[in-house]
């Protein structure tokens, strides 16, 4: 069996259209198409329906299953082989969440940089869901996002119990509440009730559903007088002034020492309803468990529990 065709026809089932996946791929169209053609020769089956529009066949959903077994029984043997050779290099796959873990990957990078120079990084932001499904594939190495899904080839380790903040400038609370607005925030240890805040203008952020979520469980229609798509981390001085975010207690621990003073992050109280799973370190069973992963693992443990210990 071809090896090549048998990685082109997984990539071609990603997209189910030839034409994106040879771009993808920077290949010919009909290069693809041979590849397809080649396996569906040697094993005498038709592997895509062309009609109405590309779809696996039932013997292109089995072959799918076994190359996605061989691509994670390959990666088990290159890094039980790179362990063996005992060198630091190597890749490693790593999911994160789109807002809750990826603001603290460009640290926890530097920090295993520095030990493991030789090693590629590559990160997938992505929601737990399309997570997951990625792990299960055996595209990713592990992932550090929440698990909320119980699967018997999945093994969890937690590392961080998250809250909720809200985030607001005084400039904003102060045209909104006047001279008083002090009166309002929570004191030492505590923590407020999103109610009181409701008339505030707030930032939305389509991807994340954690905003909608605590809005819903709060009974509370949210003033969105800004939406986009993706978390503003590092434009967040441009939304000061104009409206309130909610963000992670993960979120909070990065950005508290790089924003101004005019910024508070003001704990919100749990509405019983709501559920917040904890940021976990998740694998594969059925992937090789390599030091290189489990080095990345060790960092991270450490990394929150230090972003736990400086607040």
């Amino acid at each position: 069996m071809d090896t090549r065709s048998l990685l082109y026809f997984c990539e071609a089932t990603k997209d189910y259209n030839f034409t994106r996946t040879a771009n993808r791929l920077f290949i010919s169209q009909q290069d693809l198409s041979n590849h397809i053609a080649r396996l569906e020769k040697e094993f005498n089956c038709r592997l895509f329906e062309r009609k109405p529009r590309l779809a696996l066949t039932y013997s292109g959903q089995c072959l799918l299953e076994f190359a996605q077994k061989y691509q994670i029984d390959e990666d088990n043997i290159r890094a039980l082989l790179s362990d063996i050779k005992e060198k630091a290099e190597g890749n490693l796959s790593i999911g994160c969440s789109l807002f809750r873990t990826s603001i603290a990957m460009p640290s926890l990078a530097q920090k295993y940089h520095e030990v493991f120079p030789n090693v590629h990084l590559q990160f997938y932001s992505r929601h737990s869901d399309e997570l997951m499904n990625l792990l299960l594939s055996g595209r990713l190495d592990f992932t550090i996002s929440i698990d909320r899904f119980n699967h018997p080839l999945i093994e969890t380790d937690i590392l961080f119990h998250d809250s909720l903040y809200m985030m607001v400038s005084k400039k904003l609370l102060l045209g909104h509440y006047g001279e008083n607005y002090a009166d309002l925030l929570p004191g030492e240890g505590e923590s407020a009730e999103l109610a009181t805040f409701s008339d505030l203008p707030f930032l939305n952020i389509m991807s994340v559903h954690l905003i909608d979520d605590i809005f819903r469980c709060s009974g509370i229609t949210p003033n969105y007088m800004i939406s986009v798509s993706h978390p503003p981390f590092a434009r967040t001085s441009l939304f000061e002034g104009i409206a309130a975010s909610i963000v992670t207690k993960t979120v909070y621990l990065h950005l508290k020492g790089i924003l101004s003073e005019d910024i508070l992050f003001i704990p919100l109280v749990m509405p019983p309803s709501m559920e917040l799973h904890p940021v976990c370190f998740i694998r594969n069973t059925k992937k090789h468990y390599s030091k290189l992963s489990r080095a990345f693992h060790d960092m991270a443990v450490n990394y929150f529990n230090e972003l736990l210990e400086d607040n």
